[in-house]
C-alpha cells in the first residue's frame, strides 16, 4: 500500500487513485493504530485536491472528519482537530448525506468531549441523535443514546446518564460490522457504553455493580483483541475505579497494562493519560514526590494540545499530593485552578470532591479557621445531593466527619455521615466506610436517625 500510495501522488501517477485509496485504507490503519500515520496520508491526499480533481464529493468529506478523529488519537491540538471537523461537517451538510453528517457530528462529539467542554458535548450528542432518528439504522440511535449519556455523566447528571446509557445497551444494534464498522473507526459501541456506565454507576454508591461491569467491558474488548476498545475500557472504568476506591493492587495491574499497550502500539495522544493515572496511583501510595513529577508532566502535555477532559480530577490529585508533601499554597493554586476548569467547562462530575480538597488544604494553612472549610464541604455535600453522587456525598461527609471527630464532636460526625455510609454494601471496603465502622465504635456515641443535611442543627422527623 505505501508504494501505491507514493506512486499515485507521484508526478506520473493518478491522483485519483491515491485520494481513493487514502481513503479506503482508512479503517486498516485505524484497526493497526496506526494514527500517525493514517493523520499524514490523509493531509497528503487533502492538499492534492484542486479545481481540476472531480473525485467523489464525499471521498473529500470523509477524509476531513477522518482525519480529525486521527489527531484525537496522536500528538495533534485540539484546534487542529476542530478545524478538519468543522469543514468535514459542511460538506456533508452540503451532501445532504445523514449518515456523512453523523459522522462528522460523532467526531465533533468527541472534540468536545475530549477538550473539556461538556456543555457543548451534551448540545452535540443531542444533535447526534436528533439526525439519527431521521436515518433507518437503529445503531445510530444506540450510538446517539450513549453520547449523550457520556456527557451527561462528566456534566454532573448522573441518573439522566445512566438513564441513556442503559437506553444505549438495550438497543440490540451494536454488531457494527461492514460500512457500519468505517463509519465508526472500528469503534466498539458496546465497550465504550459499558465504561461509561461503570462510572455512573460507581458515583451513584452501586460500587459491587461498577467493578462488575468495568471488568466485563474490559474482558468483551480482551475477548474480541480490539487494542482501541481495550485501551478505552482501562483509562475510562478499571483504572479511574480502581483509583477512585483505593483498590491500588488492581489500579496499578490496570494502569500497568494501559501502559505497555500505549507503549507497544505507540499511540503518543494516550501517553498523557498513562502519565496522569500513574501519578494517581503514586500519590495513593505515599509516593508523592514521584507522583507530582508524572502528574504535572501530563497535565502539561495535555493542556499544551488543549485535550482537558478530566483534568480537573487529575489537578485535584495533584493537590493532594502537594498537600501530602508539605507544599499547601501549591496545592491550594492546584485545586483553585481545577475549580476553575471545572466551572468554565461544565466538567462538574467531580466539583463536590474538589470542595472537599480545598477544604482540608485551607484547614492544613488555618486549623483555627474552621468556618471557611466547613462552608467548603457544605456547598461540596450540597453539589453531591444534587447530582445523585452518593459516592461523593459519602467522601465529602466523611472528609468533615472526621474534623469534627477531631475536635471532640463523635455523635455529630456520626449523625452526619451515618445515614449516607448506611446506603452503602458494607462490605465493600472503602476509608470512609471503614472510619464509620470505627466512629460506631466508639462507646456512649450512636447512629440517630436525623437527615444529616446540617450537623450543627440535625433535627429528627
Amino acid at each position: 500500500m505505501h508504494a501505491a500510495l507514493d506512486w499515485a501522488f507521484s508526478p506520473n501517477g493518478d491522483t485519483a487513485l491515491g485520494i481513493e485509496l487514502t481513503a479506503g485504507f482508512v479503517p486498516v490503519w485505524m484497526h493497526l493504530l496506526s494514527f500517525v500515520e493514517c493523520s499524514t496520508r490523509i493531509e497528503h491526499a487533502l492538499a492534492h485536491f484542486g479545481p481540476e480533481f472531480t473525485c467523489v464529493p464525499k471521498l473529500k468529506a470523509q477524509l476531513y472528519v477522518a482525519l480529525g478523529f486521527a489527531l484525537l488519537n496522536t500528538t495533534g491540538s485540539a484546534d487542529r482537530m476542530k478545524a478538519a471537523l468543522s469543514i468535514g461537517l459542511v460538506l456533508a451538510e452540503e451532501l445532504s448525506d445523514l449518515e456523512l453528517q453523523l459522522k462528522a457530528v460523532w467526531t465533533l462529539w468527541s472534540y468536545n468531549l475530549n477538550s473539556g467542554q461538556y456543555a457543548a458535548a451534551k448540545e452535540v450528542g443531542e444533535r447526534y441523535l436528533e439526525i439519527a432518528l431521521r436515518t433507518p439504522n437503529p445503531a445510530n440511535e444506540a450510538v446517539g443514546r450513549r453520547l449523550i449519556g457520556a456527557a451527561a455523566h462528566f456534566f454532573g447528571m448522573q441518573e439522566d446518564a445512566r438513564r441513556e446509557l442503559t437506553l444505549s445497551l438495550d438497543h440490540a444494534a451494536h454488531g457494527l460490522n461492514g460500512g457500519a464498522n468505517q463509519m465508526w473507526f472500528l469503534l466498539n459501541q458496546s465497550v465504550l457504553a459499558k465504561a461509561m456506565l461503570a462510572r455512573v454507576l460507581l458515583l451513584q454508591g452501586k460500587i459491587a455493580q461498577s467493578r462488575s461491569l468495568a471488568a466485563e467491558c474490559l474482558q468483551e474488548a480482551q475477548r474480541e483483541k480490539d487494542k482501541l476498545a481495550i485501551a478505552y475500557a482501562l483509562r475510562n472504568a478499571v483504572c479511574p475505579i480502581a483509583l477512585m476506591t483505593h483498590d491500588l493492587a488492581a489500579a496499578e495491574q490496570a494502569i500497568s497494562s494501559l501502559l505497555e499497550l500505549v507503549t507497544r502500539e505507540g499511540i503518543a495522544f494516550w501517553t498523557s493519560w498513562t502519565s496522569c493515572l500513574k501519578g494517581q496511583l503514586l500519590v495513593l501510595q505515599g509516593k508523592h514526590h514521584d507522583g507530582i513529577a508524572l502528574l504535572r508532566g501530563g497535565l502539561k502535555a495535555r493542556t499544551e494540545n488543549g485535550w482537558l477532559m478530566r483534568n480537573p480530577e487529575f489537578l485535584g490529585s495533584l493537590a493532594e499530593g502537594l498537600l501530602a508533601g508539605g507544599e499547601a499554597a501549591q496545592a491550594l493554586a492546584a485545586v483553585e485552578e481545577a475549580l476553575s476548569m471545572s466551572r468554565q467547562g461544565r466538567q462538574l462530575w467531580c466539583l463536590a470532591d474538589l470542595l472537599r480538597i480545598k477544604g482540608e488544604i485551607l484547614l492544613a494553612n488555618d486549623p483555627t479557621n474552621l468556618s471557611r472549610s466547613e462552608l467548603l464541604f457544605a456547598e461540596g455535600l450540597s453539589v453531591a445531593r444534587d447530582q445523585q453522587s452518593r459516592f461523593y456525598e459519602l467522601k465529602v461527609a466523611a472528609a468533615w466527619a472526621r474534623i469534627m471527630a477531631g475536635s471532640n464532636r463523635q455523635q455529630t460526625a456520626l449523625d452526619l455521615v451515618g445515614p449516607v455510609s448506611a446506603l452503602f454494601d458494607q462490605e465493600i471496603d472503602l476509608p470512609a466506610l471503614a472510619f464509620v465502622r470505627a466512629l460506631a465504635e466508639i462507646p456512649g456515641i450512636s447512629l440517630s436517625t436525623c437527615d444529616g443535611d446540617r450537623p450543627a442543627s440535625c433535627t429528627c422527623h
